[in-house]
């Protein structure tokens, strides 16, 4: 698993709700793992270990070593090209805007997922996300697969997990002839991600929808990371979005950031290397149907993108992302949107939950309790469920 620290200050309370957040996301994949031996984990029980990287920018070594801490191994990182380098002038104009997440590029930083080869499967998670139950089902269709496994046959060992509303057609366009790579295009799958449906444009088929950044589970290969960099600074051409002599993919909210590059890499170029996941299931921002996307393609009915989050059993989440839907948990929200109360009081609760069960551990004596922990959780605790950690809507960090 990692992370990317694009910036933090570990004295400022941003940088503190940041810690806090990749501490809580650790041990969420600590608890869903086959080191856990909690019965409170409700017998859930993975058979995949794992280990927690935190890609660090420069602008963010100051909290390296409370990541450290909660075991990350720390690398490191910076844009993986110097933005001079880029060809295509439109493009290089467009990353040193910085418009978008993280600024300048940064969030590129992601890619370095891809270098991770001494694992067979990785996954990027943003800091406000939190596993709720083992990942196992992905794990499985990416490692015990043959080589030779079509996108088809995922789709049917992820079933109910995929989005099988989309056509094949639709999710799987015909390779364009502009070759950007030498890998070949069929099988085995190499990625699975979710789509961010709420920020896409109206009138635009569902695979050029960007992908939702904040949850990304991949193969690493060292070769589609040279490739996908090769596409950005030689290759790659920019007009409102990603384009080449056979296609356009139109520009929305973090289209020049990874959202947007690695749906056009993958839907583009390897339609038949991705697949993509229900977002409901997995990577649930709490969205729900009355999206732009649906209402202009007039298909919220029989469409499965339009699919309305917030009516899932909680059962069935794996993982939640707490974007503005339903709000950060150091935000500490009295109140959700129409539709959201049930769900979202739920993940929230199981992220304070899980906050106050790390705490709990980090107190064993053979943990070595580190001395930033603040002992004094002290607050009201809510219907929500925050335990303590909410004065009022003032969250009170981990870190004192």
């Amino acid at each position: 698993y990692a992370v990317t620290i694009t910036a933090c200050d570990a004295q400022q309370p941003e940088g503190r709700h940041l810690l806090d957040g990749a501490a809580v996301l650790a041990h969420s994949i600590h608890r869903n793992s086959i080191r856990n031996n909690d019965i409170r984990n409700n017998n859930r029980v993975s058979k995949y270990d794992y280990k927690l990287y935190a890609f660090v920018h420069e602008d963010g070594r100051s909290c390296a070593p409370y990541l450290k801490r909660f075991r990350y191994h720390i690398v490191p990182s910076h844009i993986p090209w110097n933005i001079s380098d880029v060809r295509d002038p439109r493009l290089r104009h467009g990353i040193q805007q910085g418009k978008g997440c993280c600024g300048r590029g940064k969030e590129f930083i992601k890619l370095k997922t891809l270098t991770l080869t001494r694992h067979p499967v990785a996954v990027h998670l943003d800091v406000d996300t939190l596993v709720l139950q083992p990942l196992d089902v992905l794990f499985d269709a990416l490692i015990m697969a043959s080589g030779h496994d079509t996108v088809a046959e995922y789709n049917t060992s992820l079933f109910p997990y995929v989005q099988q509303h989309i056509p094949l057609e639709q999710q799987q366009p015909q390779r364009s002839s502009r070759v950007v790579t030498h890998q070949e295009d069929e099988g085995p799958v190499q990625t699975l991600f979710t789509r961010d449906y709420p920020l896409a444009p109206p009138h635009v088929p569902p695979h050029k929808v960007g992908m939702q950044a904040g949850f990304w589970v991949v193969r690493p290969n060292a070769t589609a990371y040279h490739d996908i960099l090769h596409m950005i600074v030689v290759t790659g051409r920019w007009n409102q979005g990603w384009y080449d002599d056979d296609d356009h993919f139109p520009l929305h909210y973090g289209s020049l950031r990874i959202s947007g590059t690695l749906n056009w890499y993958y839907s583009h170029y390897h339609p038949h290397q991705m697949v993509e996941l229900n977002r409901c299931h997995f990577n649930t921002m709490v969205d729900d149907a009355r999206l732009p996307f649906c209402n202009s393609n007039g298909n919220s009915d029989n469409n499965d993108a339009c699919q309305d989050c917030r009516t899932t059993d909680p059962s069935e989440v794996y993982s939640a992302h707490f974007t503005s839907f339903c709000g950060k948990p150091w935000e500490c929200p009295r109140e959700f949107g129409p539709g959201r109360e049930r769900l979202c009081s739920y993940l929230h609760r199981k992220w304070h939950e899980t906050r106050e069960l790390l705490v709990m551990k980090e107190r064993l004596p053979q943990q070595r309790v580190a001395s930033s922990f603040n002992a004094n959780r002290h607050g009201t605790t809510t219907a929500h469920g925050y335990y303590g950690h909410c004065q009022d809507t003032t969250y009170i960090p981990m870190l004192a």
